[in-house]
């Protein structure tokens, strides 16, 4: 249906923000910069959000060695880009900062430790949590405590605070209710969920409307409607990373949690994924094996992308910035 499909589709994203929308792409970069300081990742692993701001109320909890079952140290080492004894050993004191690489420096260094900028990554069993302590975010710790690399934490989640986790689960549940809303609204052009035009594009060709409901962890979203077809598309664009290897983790676990969606509307089966360069697409198709769709949907797509964008380092310099997006579009 849309003639976006495709290079269009990656338009829509990328020159959109930079050359389109001058003053929307100065927002979006602040929206960024934003985005990377509050959280690393913004997807569901098991009942909890991964990537959610975490706050240790006792760091006398964390493992400083840990016994790693060979298979899920490998599972997640694969799962985050990483090497399964880099995991191990950035996991424990061989691979932290001097200042917390003893018990006795983590004694002295305890009320610093408040300090770290910490996100949740997996359970590893019933009662323990993984968590990330990225270099780029706790670069103003003390020198002696200063991550040279990412590491982790292994830690008894009863020593998480509490409230952190239930907030993973409200989001969580959140997004299934957004996109319930979303989908059921495909059939109608999304024209109850629409909220006044943001504007029209330079060729006048398309138009750009807001929405009323809203997307958790997303920082920006909107409709766009291709007036050469007359077909609107729901476009949400999750925060991401310079380092395309950090937004692949973000995206791969946006598209798990498009997977684990029950909609009312029809059950979505995951197709081929497309990957171009550090550029993916991963798109979800109606399925219909009894013919008893509803005709509306039998077209409806849900794809997850992985696209490039541009910020700016501390000296201005541009960067590639790679972040997912998620579209709801008829094929």
């Amino acid at each position: 249906m849309l003639i976006f499909k495709g290079l269009a589709l990656h338009f829509s994203s990328s020159v959109y923000h930079n050359l389109c929308r001058p003053i929307n792409f100065l927002m979006r970069v602040f929206q960024i910069i934003v985005a990377l300081l509050a959280f690393h990742f913004s997807a569901v692993a098991q009942e909890y959000l991964l990537g959610t701001p975490m706050r240790v109320l006792d760091f006398g909890e964390i493992y400083s060695t840990y016994s790693w079952d060979e298979s899920t140290k490998k599972t997640i080492a694969a799962e985050f880009g990483i090497l399964p004894e880099d995991l191990a050993r950035h996991a424990s004191e061989s691979g932290w900062p001097t200042g917390i690489a003893s018990l006795d420096a983590r004694a002295r260094n305890k009320q610093q430790m408040n300090d770290y900028t910490l996100f949740f990554m997996e359970m590893l069993n019933e009662h323990v949590a993984l968590l990330l302590a990225p270099r780029a975010e706790n670069g103003s710790m003390p020198a002696d405590m200063r991550p040279a690399n990412d590491i982790f934490f292994v830690i008894n989640v009863f020593a998480i605070e509490e409230n952190s986790l239930e907030t993973s689960e409200e989001n969580h549940q959140g997004f299934a209710a957004q996109m319930e809303a979303i989908t059921q609204d495909f059939k109608y052009g999304f024209s109850n969920v629409v909220n006044g035009i943001l504007e029209k594009d330079i060729d006048g060709m398309a138009i750009y409307y807001g929405t009323q409901v809203p997307m958790d962890g997303a920082d920006e979203i909107f409709f766009l409607e291709d007036l050469m077809s007359a077909s609107t598309q729901f476009h949400a664009g999750f925060p991401g990373h310079t380092d395309p290897a950090k937004a692949l983790v973000n995206y791969q676990n946006l598209v798990r949690k498009v997977e684990a969606l029950s909609l009312s509307c029809c059950t979505m089966t995951k197709s081929t994924e497309i990957v171009t360069g550090n550029s993916r697409r991963q798109p979800f198709y109606t399925l219909d094996p009894h013919g008893k769709l509803a005709p509306e949907y039998k077209n409806m797509v849900i794809e997850m992308s992985l696209e490039r964008g541009e910020t700016f380092d501390d000296e201005g310099q541009i960067l590639d910035y790679w972040f997912p997006v998620l579209a709801v579009y008829e094929r």
